[in-house]
């Protein structure tokens, strides 16, 4: 996997001041696009080229590659193999999927080298998993699709946070690379701002959600980073809070808020955003639905960290609606 260079230092956090990065996009050329498509997927010469929005697609049959224009993020996935019910991979093992997903990460020169502070967390193990129960016989089976390996990325001991937090490779058969997706925009330096200290923090968040009850709240610092199909020319460090709300008698844990860590103006300081899925806990994703023989099925995620298993959320494209995985990336 690539690691941190020991090249010159871009600055990291002190006790009462972060720093902010200015970040620039990664190369979103048709040169570049065909060439990552030899990498990941083996494409040849065989393909045909087009756009989705303001990304370009290159296609070679079950085959897709599609570069973000607005930041150089990829997402490339074999469609015949990844998310496919009606396959029995053989899977590597678990506890060989992060060495596995290295090896292959290495030889495909995908992976960013990333420049101190940031660096690579500790590996992230997940998956699909098939569940399904015949109608006749109500059998029920349970069996993993694929392993998925997530490289969660930290400023320091910082995490990042967002759709453009990590990245992630699925292997299928064998050990084979069957989907592949992340963003990194490099940073180019960096200006220290003062922190805002957790009082006024606070305050905001209680601001913000003075019209419901909230039993209890906690809060943790984080560096933000957008989706792949956003433009974001700053990394700046927010605060994420989580909380449970009280609705009657019920208690309810609330989408995660974002409020700015730093008193520097910087592009998003001036609103709060609800994270769907910017969670450093696990979430839970699954489908259930019914095939033409009346046999009853369900798709979900499992993800690993140590010794600690939960659900977690991963993009099912062709059988859900996409959303993004995102993983706890406490070391």
């Amino acid at each position: 996997m690539a690691r941190a260079s020991k090249k010159k230092e871009l600055g990291g956090p002190t006790a009462d001041r972060l720093p902010i990065y200015r970040v620039s996009s990664g190369d979103t050329s048709t040169p570049m696009l065909i060439e990552l498509s030899r990498r990941i997927l083996r494409i040849g010469d065989n393909f045909q080229m087009s756009t989705r929005g303001t990304s370009r697609v290159l296609r070679s049959g079950h085959r897709v590659i599609e570069l973000a224009s607005e930041s150089g993020g990829i997402w490339a996935a074999d469609e015949s193999q990844l998310w496919n019910p009606s396959l029995r991979p053989k899977l590597v093992a678990e506890n060989e999927a992060a060495s596995a997903a290295e090896k292959a990460l290495r030889q495909l020169r995908v992976l960013p080298q990333l420049q101190s502070p940031f660096r690579f967390g500790r590996p992230v193990i997940g998956g699909t998993r098939l569940a399904t129960k015949a109608a006749k016989t109500a059998r029920r089976e349970n069996r993993r699709l694929d392993i998925q390996v997530t490289y969660p990325v930290l400023v320091g001991d910082i995490p990042m946070i967002g759709g453009g937090s990590d990245f992630q490779v699925t292997l299928g058969d064998q050990g084979q690379i069957i989907a592949y997706s992340g963003v990194w925009r490099t940073p180019k330096h960096a200006f220290d701002a003062k922190l805002i200290s957790r009082d006024v923090a606070d305050q905001q968040f209680r601001a913000l959600t003075q019209e419901l009850t909230i039993d209890s709240f906690d809060a943790s610092l984080a560096y933000y980073s957008e989706p792949s199909f956003r433009v974001q020319d700053f990394l700046y460090p927010v605060y994420v809070y989580r909380g449970i709300a009280k609705f009657g008698k019920r208690f309810v844990p609330l989408r995660q808020i974002i409020v700015p860590a730093t008193e520097q103006a910087h592009p998003g300081s001036g609103s709060v955003a609800a994270l769907q899925g910017a969670s450093r806990t696990p979430r839970g994703l699954s489908m259930n639905g019914q095939m033409r023989d009346g046999t009853s099925i369900s798709i979900g995620a499992m993800a690993t960290l140590g010794n600690r298993t939960g659900p977690a959320m991963t993009k099912i494209t062709s059988i859900m609606p996409t959303s993004s995985f995102t993983q706890d990336t406490r070391t």
